[in-house]
């Protein structure tokens, strides 16, 4: 069964419903009730309830796990979606419940941003006995658009083309059938073969069973983690195995700097300022920062990661005796219709500074090697933007930004001869 795109929804506060083909009775209910429960899939909520009017339906599932199946009246329009032992809700999605059919209202987002998804676990199983079938849903907000692939251990990329393609966050794929059998899950954005956001070596998927792979966000970044709900059994959480680094100079425009992480050279006698591009990096080896500046050989420095996170090594200060300073960057994409403004002061000795829209200032007390949290823009208008250490403006630019971007303002030099530009990642 092909399940359409649009009864997913394209905004991420729509409310989906994956239509039943079928009922899927349930040996404890013979009364004509469904049966619902909560799968808690939003980032921004350890623990929540779904409510019937004054009724638990499910209290205080944990995130990445469901709730028990319990008997729901057909009759019910909607349910309430909040936070554990809250009274604010969160979500209230409508319902259209067919009797003896069991239903798993999945609660996703972050903070402030709670969408539910209704699966109607009617989809028939396979009628081959070496067949599974899976159903790929995009609930990851701050990913954006992105390709999944199951395939073997060893087969890289390069060489398959990806078994859900151009996946938008609220959206899903088709049911599928496919071997049952253990698959190496790997997420990229979509349409590259290298922005690698999720690598889960080993999912398994059972003969004659029906599954929902729901990929998730991950706090503060673009990568993904995954849940995968069989139908009428437990959830299995896959947190992601590796981290995203990169390498940045901003030394004074006379220097040059070489650079390896784990041995692959992202920067080789580069003049500064430079960026290199993001590098994989498994989270159980952390990160080995092998570098020298003007040619000269600097002490490694090694980094332990966090999963799912995004780092920017910083080379900064005097060439004589360089910095290196360990940035996380936030670089989950902000929704559709705004962008991401941050600041990046990396000028030794510069007072700390303050970034302004339309002379309000919105990001204050930007010290020396330091990368600010984000301001968000709406990407329709048009904002004289500019950076201030004091009294003194040591940026100034007016411009639109472009909806779903991320922008740094890098700050680099020194401070008698600084240099400013807005770079988008």
């Amino acid at each position: 069964m092909r399940v359409p795109n649009w009864m997913l929804g394209v905004a991420l506060a729509a409310t989906a419903l994956l239509s039943a083909c079928g009922g899927s009775g349930n040996s404890n209910n013979n009364s004509g009730d469904a049966n619902v429960r909560l799968l808690n899939a939003s980032i921004g909520y350890s623990s929540l309830d779904l409510k019937r009017e004054t009724t638990t339906v499910n209290g205080a599932v944990a995130f990445g796990s469901a709730g028990s199946y319990t008997a729901v009246p057909t009759s019910t329009s909607s349910v309430q979606v909040l936070a554990a032992g809250g009274t604010t809700v969160l979500n209230s999605p409508t319902l259209g419940l067919l009797k003896d059919t069991r239903y798993t209202l999945v609660a996703w987002g972050e903070v402030g941003a709670t969408n539910t998804l209704v699966v109607s676990e009617g989809e028939p199983v396979p009628t081959t006995a070496t067949k599974a079938k899976v159903l790929v849903v995009n609930l990851a907000a701050g990913a954006g658009n992105v390709d999944v692939y199951m395939t073997t251990t060893a087969a890289a990329l390069a060489d398959v083309s990806p078994n859900a393609a151009v996946l938008s966050p609220g959206r899903s794929d088709s049911y599928r059938e496919v071997d049952a059998a253990s698959y190496r899950l790997r997420v990229t954005a979509a349409g590259s073969k290298t922005d690698l956001r999720l690598d889960v070596p080993a999912v398994t998927l059972e003969a004659q069973k029906v599954y929902v792979l729901m990929l998730t966000s991950a706090p503060g970044s673009a990568m993904v983690n995954a849940l995968l709900m069989p139908y009428n059994a437990a959830v299995t959480r896959f947190e992601n195995g590796i981290a995203n680094a990169r390498v940045i100079s901003a030394l004074p425009r006379t220097s040059t700097v070489t650079a390896a992480l784990n041995g692959t050279t992202v920067l080789n006698n580069a003049g500064s300022p430079v960026v290199s591009p993001y590098q994989t990096v498994t989270v159980t080896n952390g990160a080995t920062l092998r570098w020298s500046v003007d040619g000269v050989a600097q002490t490694d420095r090694t980094l332990a990661l966090a999963r799912s996170a995004t780092y920017s090594l910083l080379i900064w200060g005097n060439p004589a005796a360089p910095t290196v300073t360990t940035l996380t960057e936030d670089n989950s994409l902000p929704t559709v219709g705004s962008a991401k403004l941050r600041v990046l002061n990396a000028v030794q000795g510069l007072s700390a500074v303050d970034m302004y829209l339309n002379l309000s200032p919105v990001i204050t007390g930007v010290t020396g090697g330091q990368l600010s949290n984000s301001a968000i823009l709406n990407s329709v208008d048009e904002y004289p933007v500019s950076v201030r250490a004091g009294a003194t403006t040591v940026f100034s630019v007016s411009r639109k930004f472009n909806s779903g971007g991320i922008y740094t303002i890098y700050l680099t030099g020194t401070v008698g001869n600084i240099e400013a530009q807005i770079v988008q990642q």
